[in-house]
């Protein structure tokens, strides 16, 4: 979708926006964005013009107006952008993006981008090299994990632990010091039973060839066929919401009564941490 990027950065600006503030973003919508207008204000009425002009004009004026909309916010109070996964991001967010990063040299407004130079695509090394040339803009090149660095993170997962060199090792040779799939090597083998605890000590048995996932696709895999069919299904429902879902919603979805189902999604943090509680919500991933 066009500018889903942006679209997700302002959903959590309307949760904190006062009412000028909104009615202006609703402006803004209602005249440039108007396919925005379910997502930002689902509980608003949609406007009943959408609006006018040649499309180049539109996108041009929507981003100028929402990036004044940022740097004027900034002026208030401290404002911090948090942007994951810039790779996946669609050509309209990222041109807007890079367009606001580099006008914010005087603001108090701080942008974090991650991506993964290995998908960046023409147009956005191109766009990297550019904001490169910014004294404002620095880029940061994560190196996967040493060995030692490996075991470190192994271990800071468990409040105690006594592994073995043979486990540290076949994590650090299977993730390739890749931090998310050696994380999600440790939630498999813990799963499978190959780490246990033992009076309050992590422990691991003998390993085998096959108990060490592939890929961190197999390693989800593996987790997720773990489960029952009825697990699978409560989280398939819960998936619609996004990364992070709502228990009361997701009772609605599935007609099951509220306390059911938040105590199922409490079972399933305890057995699987396959999601985790994030204040009154839940998000799909452990927290360590």
């Amino acid at each position: 979708m066009a500018y889903g990027l942006v679209a997700a950065l302002l959903e959590d600006y309307v949760s904190d926006a006062s009412t000028t503030e909104t009615a202006e973003l609703q402006d803004i919508v209602t005249e440039l964005a108007p396919h925005l207008w379910q997502l930002l204000f689902p509980d608003g009425e949609a406007p009943a013009e959408p609006g006018q002009g040649s499309a180049e004009v539109q996108q041009g004026l929507f981003q100028a107006r929402v990036i004044s909309l940022l740097l004027k916010r900034a002026q208030t109070r401290p404002l911090v952008l948090c942007l994951e996964d810039l790779h996946w991001a669609d050509p309209a967010s990222r041109q807007l993006l890079g367009q606001l990063a580099g006008r914010i040299a005087q603001s108090r407004l701080l942008i974090v981008r991650t991506l993964r130079s290995e998908e960046e695509n023409n147009d956005l090394r191109r766009a990297q090299l550019e904001l490169a040339r910014l004294d404002h803009v620095h880029f940061i090149d994560l190196e996967p994990l040493s060995a030692d660095e490996s075991r470190a993170l192994s271990s800071s997962c468990f409040d105690r632990e006594g592994f073995t060199t043979e486990l540290f090792d076949a994590l650090h040779q299977r993730s390739r010091g890749v931090p998310f799939f050696l994380v999600q090597c440790l939630e498999s083998l813990r799963q499978e039973g190959v780490i246990y605890v033992d009076r309050g000590l992590w422990m691991n048995r003998g390993l085998r060839e096959t108990d060490m996932p592939e890929s961190v696709r197999d390693a989800i895999l593996r987790r997720i066929n773990g489960l029952s069919p009825d697990d699978r299904d409560l989280l398939s429902f819960a998936s619609v919401q996004g990364t992070v879902f709502e228990g009361l919603l997701l009772s609605r979805l599935i007609s099951e009564p509220p306390r059911q189902v938040l105590r199922r999604l409490s079972d399933l943090m305890r057995r699987t941490r396959l999601i985790r509680a994030e204040g009154r919500k839940f998000c799909f991933g452990p927290r360590f």
